[in-house]
């Protein structure tokens, strides 16, 4: 025999209405036809509605790309940067095809054939200022480079207006969910009601059942409107119902991570920022785990960027944490961290035994592709040269790398704030001293 417990929706049904099964036969076909519409709904929001803000953010990173390596090829002019930004460009066309597929909105179909349009304009534009002769001197090249910054912050609204669009969209859907859901409490109510008035307790007990169910997932559906991702809905048994309320709680933790990612991520490395990092070293220090916390600054960064611009500079940026992050992995553990706090500083978080060769091979490789950014003039001469305010030559040699390690090795009372200033002090250090550098603290508390 089913135990009651363990009975689906249609078994319960069928052991609570089996003497009033005409009267009530109803109830199954209204149920499942509503319960399958929000499960249909919950997985197209989580399959559909995620991926095409997700895709967006990719996108938008991918346009940022293909004007970096744009911007930086009418500087260096090589076809290999060339070759860099029409890969970019294929990579745009083919997320903006994937959302055209994934999205049955005529509004957001409609922006993102604008987007696309603007786009081939776009291309257009490079492509005539790349077949131009002597563009950078050329007035009508440095008109043609006005029209591409002006279809570029078009294209980037654009974009902007496709995400806004899609969060509306989204939204709708959620106060669907809420609709149909609360039509279905009504309803069954209105049932469950008749059934009691007929006198069988076992259709009480069923509908008691099916009722707070569809109440936890109203509840849901208005938590999750209202911003609270982690509710839970609290459905006991198995069955359609707690497949339901699972994929309530799985479009909870992905909506919250989206959220918390486009809150708490630098928008060029789309790595943890601020409160992210601190969180994470603030648990590993309160858990008393080995832990060595190393902080990454890029010297002479500020007037590398002034001389060549800030298209080459945010590709420097992203250059530098794919380093961080491929050594990391490489070299250190599972549990390692990496993080951007911002600018041209990062973090990377890794216990005391690993910290050494992943300093080592950081500074090696990033010294092997510093060069590469500066012009064959500049790394011959080893330095930029710039201009102070009081009308001073300055020199600034070759980037390169300052890191800060800080253990808790010897540390009785360790806490991320302390560990944050003497990075800081550390990494003052290491910026007096030539070239690409690791200072560990030595210090010990008696």
């Amino acid at each position: 025999m089913i135990g009651y417990r363990s009975s689906t929706i249609a078994n319960k049904i069928l052991l609570g209405f089996f003497p009033l099964i005409v009267l009530l036969g109803i109830i199954p076909l209204f149920a499942l036809v509503n319960l399958n519409k929000l499960t249909e709904m919950n997985q197209r929001m989580v399959q559909e509605d995620v991926f095409i803000i997700e895709s967006i953010d990719d996108l938008f990173n991918e346009l940022l790309l293909q004007e970096s390596f744009g911007q930086h090829y009418l500087i260096a002019q090589t076809e290999e940067i060339k070759q860099h930004f029409t890969d970019h460009k294929g990579k745009f066309k083919a997320l903006l095809s994937q959302l055209k597929e994934k999205t049955r909105d005529h509004t957001l179909s409609a922006k993102i054939a604008e987007a696309s349009v603007q786009h081939h304009r776009y291309n257009t534009l490079y492509r005539n200022y790349f077949q131009a002769n002597n563009a950078l001197v050329t007035e009508k090249a440095a008109m043609n480079n006005m029209e591409i910054s002006a279809q570029f912050d078009q294209l980037s609204r654009s974009i902007k207006d496709i995400k806004q669009v899609a969060y509306k969209h989204q939204e709708n859907r959620i106060r669907q969910i809420a609709a149909i859901s609360n039509r279905a409490s009504k309803v069954m109510g209105g049932l469950a009601i008749i059934g009691i008035l007929i006198g069988i307790g076992s259709a009480f007990l069923a509908f008691r059942y099916i009722l707070r169910s569809i109440q936890q997932l109203i509840r849901a559906t208005e938590e999750v409107a209202s911003g609270n991702f982690d509710y839970v809905p609290e459905i006991k048994g198995a069955g359609e119902l707690k497949i339901l309320a699972q994929s309530f709680s799985d479009m909870g933790h992905r909506l919250a991570a989206l959220e918390k990612r486009s809150l708490d991520t630098n928008p060029l490395t789309r790595l943890p920022s601020g409160v992210t990092i601190e969180t994470i070293l603030k648990a590993r220090l309160d858990q008393n785990r080995p832990t060595a916390f190393c902080l990454v600054d890029i010297d002479n960064f500020k007037a590398f960027n002034d001389r060549y611009g800030y298209a080459t500079g945010n590709k420097v940026i992203k250059t530098t944490s794919r380093v961080i992050q491929k050594i990391t992995e490489e070299y250190g553990t599972d549990n390692d961290f990496v993080g951007h706090i911002g600018g041209d500083d990062f973090v990377f978080i890794t216990i005391p035994e690993k910290y050494e060769k992943i300093c080592r091979e950081i500074i090696r490789k990033f010294d092997a592709r510093a060069p590469q950014f500066y012009t064959s003039e500049d790394v011959e001469r080893g330095f930029i040269e710039s201009t102070s305010r009081q009308g001073e030559k300055i020199h600034f040699p070759i980037m390169a790398l300052s890191i800060a390690v800080v253990t808790n090795i010897g540390k009785k009372e360790c806490n991320h704030i302390r560990f944050g200033e003497i990075a800081a002090e550390l990494k003052s250090k290491a910026k007096t001293l030539s070239g690409s550098v690791f200072v560990v603290d030595q210090r010990r508390d008696t």
